[in-house]
C-alpha cells in the first residue's frame, strides 16, 4: 500500500522546516535578555508588633534583631542580591554568551533596571546593579504602585476588580476560613509563639486580624483609584 502523496509532501515540508530551524540555531546568538527576581531577605513588616508581640514588641526590637528597619533588606538580603548581579555579569558580560559592554557609563541606554516603588525592591535593584557594575552608579526606574501595570501585583489596571474579589472572598469564605480543624491548631501554635505577658491570645480571631490587615492595605493601595 503506497504512501499518500499529500502526506509525503507534508513530511518533506516538515523535514525541511526542521533542518532550516537547526541550521539557523547553529548561527544564532543572544541579543536580548530579561531577568526577573524577587527582593532579597528582609526584616519583618511593622505589623508584626501588633499581631505577634511575643516575637517583637517594638520596631526597635526588629531593628536590633535584623540590623534593618521593618520591611527593609537585611545585610544578608543585600549581599544575596549583589550575588545575583555578579551571576548576571558572569553570564552576559564576561561569559561565553557575553553580548553586553563591561561598563554602565557608556552603555546605560542598553540596560533598564526597574523595581516596584518600595524600599526593599529598590534596594534589591540597586544591589543587583552593584553586582553587575561594581563601583558604578546605575539608574533605577520605578512608578507608584497606583499606576504600575508592569511589576505591581496586582497591576494597577486591575485594582477595582481585585478589591472586589478580595472583599467577596472575605465575605463568603474569610469568616469561617480559620474555623476548620487544621487551621484551629495552627492558630493555637501561633498564639504560643506570639503571646506576651499582656496578651495570651493575640490571634484570638485570625479572620478578623487578617481582614483588618487586608482592608487597611486595600485602603492604602486603592485610595486614589
Amino acid at each position: 500500500m503506497g504512501v499518500d502523496p499529500q502526506m509525503r509532501r507534508r513530511w518533506v515540508i516538515s523535514l525541511l522546516l526542521l533542518m532550516t530551524t537547526m541550521m539557523g540555531m547553529t548561527n544564532s546568538h543572544l541579543m536580548f535578555t530579561t531577568t526577573l527576581t524577587r527582593h532579597g531577605t528582609r526584616a519583618p513588616n511593622p505589623v508584626v508588633t501588633d499581631v505577634c508581640p511575643g516575637l517583637y514588641k517594638t520596631t526597635t526590637e526588629i531593628i536590633n534583631a535584623f540590623g534593618a528597619a521593618p520591611g527593609h533588606l537585611t545585610q544578608r538580603g543585600i549581599e544575596s542580591m549583589r550575588m545575583v548581579g555578579k551571576m548576571i555579569r558572569k553570564l552576559y558580560v564576561e561569559g561565553e554568551d557575553a553580548f553586553m559592554p563591561e561598563t554602565y557609563t557608556n552603555s546605560g541606554m542598553l540596560w533598564s533596571f526597574r523595581a516596584i516603588q518600595k524600599h526593599r525592591h529598590l534596594t534589591s535593584a540597586s544591589a543587583i546593579g552593584q553586582g553587575i557594575f561594581p563601583g558604578q552608579p546605575i539608574a533605577i526606574f520605578s512608578e507608584p504602585q497606583i499606576v504600575d501595570n508592569l511589576l505591581a501585583s496586582p497591576p494597577a489596571a486591575c485594582a477595582t476588580e481585585t478589591r472586589y474579589s478580595i472583599l467577596k472572598w472575605l465575605h463568603n469564605r474569610g469568616e469561617t476560613f480559620f474555623e476548620e480543624p487544621d487551621r484551629v491548631e495552627l492558630v493555637r501554635k501561633l498564639n504560643r509563639i506570639c503571646a506576651d505577658s499582656k496578651n495570651r491570645n493575640p490571634i484570638y480571631n485570625p479572620s478578623e486580624v487578617s481582614t483588618n490587615i487586608i482592608n487597611r492595605n486595600l485602603e492604602k493601595r486603592y485610595e486614589k483609584v
